[in-house]
């Protein structure tokens, strides 16, 4: 895996991009093995979300991206295994994690989900985005994410086709005591 990107979107946004918060985070193999590197994002995205878990009176949300049941993937495997660490790691520290399926995510947007659904969906989210707040393929992608998420919750998210959330959830996190770890990455903006 080349990167991992991750949005917050807070429940009021109102559909302005200028309140994403968002950071791209990434391993290189200098770093090590895959293990190393996989559990090297597991503890960024943790460190991550506490950052932004603190900004929330209410607590936040995690929604990571579900695995692709069919079709050509690339690096499926290392998909599944990242995501199954991240969600170990933060169910250690009392988090709950929601999948949420890109192709839902993706029909909000109006793109379908056959050949060529991912770029459209990029497209789209590019073309939203005139304030270029999210700035890697990666965090588009996580922004497609967070669209189900929002829908699901119910928060403003972006639609184009016609929205039906199947279920109503809202949870609170958590809060975990003990040391606090930003990375500098996760000051961006």
């Amino acid at each position: 895996m080349t990167g991992l990107g991750l949005v917050a979107i807070p429940d009021d946004w109102e559909l302005d991009f200028s309140r994403i918060r968002r950071v791209t985070l990434s391993t290189s193999p200098e770093d090590g093995d895959e293990a190393v590197r996989r559990q090297m994002l597991a503890d960024d995205v943790c460190a991550w979300f506490t950052w932004i878990d603190r900004m929330h009176e209410d607590g936040a949300e995690m929604w990571v991206e579900g695995y692709p049941n069919g079709g050509r993937v690339f690096n499926l495997p290392l998909l599944c295994e990242l995501g199954g660490v991240l969600k170990h790691e933060m169910r250690l520290r009392g988090w709950y994690v929601q999948t949420a399926p890109l192709t839902k995510g993706r029909a909000l947007l109006g793109t379908g989900n056959g050949r060529g659904a991912k770029a459209a969906a990029q497209h789209v989210v590019k073309a939203m985005d005139t304030g270029c707040i999210l700035q890697t393929e990666h965090e588009r992608d996580a922004f497609v994410c967070a669209q189900y998420g929002l829908a699901e919750i119910p928060a403003p998210f972006v639609t184009i086709g016609p929205v039906q959330p199947s279920r109503t959830v809202r949870g609170k996190v958590r809060r975990q005591k003990g040391r606090r770890r930003v990375a500098e990455a996760d000051r961006v903006r």
